[in-house]
């Protein structure tokens, strides 16, 4: 019995050593970040110099015993690579671009130390979903927040008047969706690294931080039903294929911009709406089938998708977007639905393989130079041959808007 006992402590404490060291890894200081000296015993981050953390945590001193009082400019600019920022509270400045283009960076920790915030400090950082700007702020600099596509909540401690869709006070509420000063946040990150926001009825999937190649996105959050936000999965080029769930009613704007690696995608049959540039830019992708709930197809939306063979338009879309599918250099066949009445200008152009465009309702065509008119050059839409003629303009030739009466 006391041998047990005794195995019992000594696994207990190798446990508890264990977690104690595990916890101290998260918030231990990064080596080998570059830093130069005030001459007044106070020193600025200048580089990230040889530290490889994905996780920063900026010491509050540096190796000479100076205290860390600022980032300086450009100081860690386009380290793409970054996934978490934690800044001492011996810091009293962010500099101009200290972090711009940190892409990869999704949460970031500002001390109630910071007073200003530079220029761009923080521009193109398009994995940041949330951040709190603390009581001690007194300035945020021009497009500091500018790109940060995904910043949809913003906690906001200092004096500063910070607004939804204002790009006062460096763009930080721009995207915001819920900017507060108490209370709880909206987001919830899954285990599997699904980013969503709930706020009552309303259930946006903000973004993916996980590193599966192959999705099929969650049939529900909390029992409802959901819209996949702008820019969700912008720039994932290592995603591969996607299943879009019958829950998803709508997906919004660039939500899968230069997804390059993306060669399958699977469309529920809730989706309503596909939003300006929604999938542009999707080079692997081959084919795309668009369910009959769809109605409308956005600005871009399938622009630069090079790889695209074939096109199935829903029997439900009224409206195909301008350049909706310009630059699809691959793309040979095209059915168009039998509900569509508009066709942006620029739709096919540069479509340069396009050889059959076949319509489901072949009467009351017209292309006219002006938007909405009522009237214009009648077309017989009945070949498909002269059909994809008459769509693919090159980028030499007036494009026209397609309407049916």
């Amino acid at each position: 019995m006391k041998r047990k006992f005794i195995l019992l402590a000594v696994l207990l404490l190798a446990v508890l050593a264990l977690l104690a060291a595990c916890g101290s890894t998260s918030s231990k200081p990064s080596k080998g970040l570059e830093f130069v000296s005030n001459g007044d015993g106070t020193c600025y981050v200048i580089d990230i110099g040889t530290c490889t953390d994905m996780d920063i945590v900026i010491p509050s001193k540096s190796p000479d015993g100076d205290s860390v009082t600022s980032i300086e400019n450009g100081a860690f600019h386009d380290c793409s690579g970054l996934t978490s920022v934690t800044i001492p509270n011996s810091v009293t400045s962010i500099g101009d671009e200290a972090f711009e283009g940190c892409s990869g960076l999704t949460s970031v920790t500002i001390p109630n130390s910071v007073e200003s915030i530079g220029e761009r400090a923080f521009c193109e950082c398009g994995g940041l979903t949330s951040v709190t700007i603390p009581n001690s702020v007194e300035s945020i600099g021009v497009s500091a927040f500018s790109g940060c596509y995904k910043l949809i909540e913003v906690r906001n401690l200092s004096d500063l008047t910070i607004t939804a869709g204002s790009f006062s006070n460096g763009g930080v509420g721009y995207y915001a969706k819920h900017i507060y000063q108490d209370g709880e946040s909206y987001l919830h990150t899954l285990d599997d690294g699904y980013v969503f926001y709930e706020n009552r009825n309303k259930v946006y999937l903000i973004a993916y931080n996980g590193n599966q190649p192959e999705l099929i996105l969650p049939a529900n959050y909390n029992g409802k039903n959901y819209a996949i936000n702008q820019y969700a999965f912008y720039n994932c080029s290592g995603l591969t294929s996607i299943t879009i769930p019958n829950s998803v009613e709508s997906i919004g704007v660039s939500a899968f911009y230069n997804c390059s690696g993306l060669t399958s995608v699977t469309i529920g049959n809730s989706v309503t709406s596909i939003g300006d540039w929604t999938f542009s830019r999707c080079s692997g992708l081959t084919s795309i089938t668009i369910p009959n709930s769809v109605t409308s197809i956005g600005v871009g939306a399938f622009e630069g998708c090079s790889g695209l063979t074939s096109v199935t338009i829903g029997n439900s879309v009224t409206s195909i977007g301008e350049v909706a599918f310009s630059g699809c250099s691959g793309l040979t066949s095209v059915t168009i639905g039998n509900s569509v009445t508009s066709i942006g200008r620029y739709a096919f152009r540069g479509c340069s393989s396009l050889t059959s465009v076949i319509f489901a309702n072949t009467s009351g065509w017209y292309r006219t130079e002006t938007k909405n008119a009522t009237s214009g050059t009648n077309m017989t839409v009945t070949n498909a041959s002269a059909n994809a003629a008459n769509l693919k303009t090159d980028y030499y030739n007036i494009d026209y808007y397609w309407y049916r009466k």
